[in-house]
């Protein structure tokens, strides 16, 4: 595993606390481990990963300050990777199983907040899965009416879903997103059918949202026409009418903007909600009913409506979106030979739309405005395999010629991208200041490393210490993470 980026808090892992500006191997306790996922707020991170036994085990390094990392604040910097032990995270919760029959399912970060779902070990239990919220609760990002600062607590997910009243039910978090104030959770309702009985076992899936609210990230409020500044506790996000949580193929979201991606009949839509300010919410169809300003913006976008030319052909589909703080990116495939593969729109103020357009003008967080697309280019016979947005920088995972690489563009000011100055679109500092890494306007390959003048290098030749095939690729708040597999010659 590799990580670029800010490391003030030592969050990155990498023992001191300088900014990697260069990918750095980033070792955990133990050598025989294998990374599940990685997720990261402003100054922590956590890791899930599986040892040799098959149990999910996770790791914490940065900041605790705010009890993210322990559940009880700490003033002491984790620089390294550290164990933290579920068991500790539980003391104090009534958890309907012993801890030691839940495992690591997955894992979610908030700025100053940490999520993790656990799951019964059992395939067969019919206990619901456990997320855990620890850290900071400024904008109800915890997702407790009961959140102390001095211990962890369990999001209430069952108090947001209708229809479950007076009925057994087990939940599973199919997935999990959060940004820096607010959280999404895609969930599936089981109803329990008692083994007497000759009822059908039912399931269903529902779109849960919680934390900041006020810009209408989470969609509009059930019994009030203006979005309150916080929603602490899980409320489930409308959809419009026909669609229902079955509907929801994928999820993400921005700083004050949310994304569901949609799909019923064969047909793609995606829901976007929030802050307009930057044109986040795309390019609206011209006779769009939501062309007048309203204290809840939100649209609802075929991949036709994208403003792009050529247009998208009909047979487009999108396959996944994604958001940086103030961004979206639909990820697009079709048969069509010449569809992008990647369509974008929002703030480009630091290039991570991926292509050298002015920067979008700042508008009020409800006009309707149109936003231009942008089309960031990848090399000619390569196919999208995986994105990860960070907070303004974004990581490509490309199949290319029987190999991968993996491209990136977007804010690079702390070395986010694995380039250092010198090595992106120009330099920061001057006049005393120390050289900072510039940002990247349009993509560039970022692993294999290249090498540059500084290092004495060919700019074609991968520098040493990088080598090996990527796998998976993750971005957080001015970080980057690379998955590895080595072969054994590999460093």
């Amino acid at each position: 595993m590799y990580a670029a980026g800010s490391n003030s808090h030592g969050q990155l892992g990498p023992s001191h606390r300088d900014d990697l500006a260069r990918w750095t191997r980033i070792p955990l306790p133990e050598s025989d481990f294998s990374v599940n996922d990685v997720a990261c707020g402003a100054n922590h991170s956590l890791v899930v990963a599986t040892d040799s036994h098959g149990r999910a085990r996770l790791f914490g390094a940065g900041s605790d300050a705010r009890g993210q990392l322990s559940s009880r604040p700490d003033s002491r910097l984790r620089i390294e990777f550290e164990p933290l032990e579920v068991e500790q995270l539980c003391d104090g919760l009534q958890l309907p199983l012993a801890v030691d029959e839940y495992s690591v399912e997955r894992i979610a970060a908030a700025w100053e907040t940490s999520f993790v779902v656990l799951r019964p070990r059992d395939p067969t239990s019919d206990a619901s899965d456990v997320l855990l919220s620890l850290g900071a609760n400024d904008w109800g990002e915890r997702g407790s009416a009961h959140a102390t600062k001095d211990g962890a607590s369990l999001v209430a997910l069952g108090e947001g879903i209708s229809g479950s009243e007076g009925t057994r039910t087990a939940i599973r978090v199919v997935d999990l997103v959060a940004g820096p104030r607010h959280a999404l959770a895609l969930v599936e309702v089981r109803h329990v059918v008692e083994p007497s009985t000759n009822a059908t076992r039912t399931c269903r899936r529902v779109g849960l949202g919680w934390g900041a609210s006020r810009h209408g990230q989470l969609g509009p409020p059930p019994l009030s026409s203006v979005s309150p500044r916080i929603t602490p506790t899980p409320q489930e996000v409308l959809l419009p009418a026909s669609y229902t949580g079955a509907n929801i193929v994928d999820v993400s979201v921005g700083r004050d903007h949310s994304a569901l991606l949609l799909r019923r009949e064969g047909h793609d839509r995606v829901l976007l909600l929030g802050s307009n300010k930057h044109g986040q919410l795309g390019p609206l169809p011209p006779a769009s009913p939501s062309t007048a300003p309203t204290p809840i913006r939100k649209s609802f976008l075929a991949p036709t409506d994208l403003q792009l030319s050529p247009a998208l052909p009909p047979s487009a589909r999108v396959s996944a979106v994604h958001c940086t703080w103030s961004s979206t990116f639909f990820a697009v495939s079709s048969t069509h030979p010449v569809t992008p593969s990647l369509v974008a729109f929002g703030l480009n103020a630091h290039g991570q739309l991926g292509a050298r357009s002015p920067p979008s003008p700042a508008l009020p967080a409800t006009t309707p405005a149109s936003s231009p697309c942008a089309v960031p280019a990848f090399p000619p016979a390569s196919t999208l395999r995986a994105l990860a947005a960070g907070s303004e920088h974004v990581l490509a995972l490309l199949e290319r010629d029987d190999d991968a690489e993996v491209w990136g563009w977007g804010w690079n000011e702390h070395g986010n991208l694995g380039l250092a100055p010198g090595e992106g679109d120009g330099a920061r500092g001057g006049g005393g200041e120390a050289e900072a890494p510039a940002d990247v306007r349009v993509p560039r390959r970022v692993w294999p490393p290249i090498g540059s003048a500084e290092d004495g290098g060919d700019a074609d030749e991968t520098r040493k210490g990088g080598a090996g095939r990527p796998v998976r690729v993750w971005a957080g708040m001015a970080s980057s993470w690379i998955l590895v597999e080595e072969d054994d010659s590999g460093p």
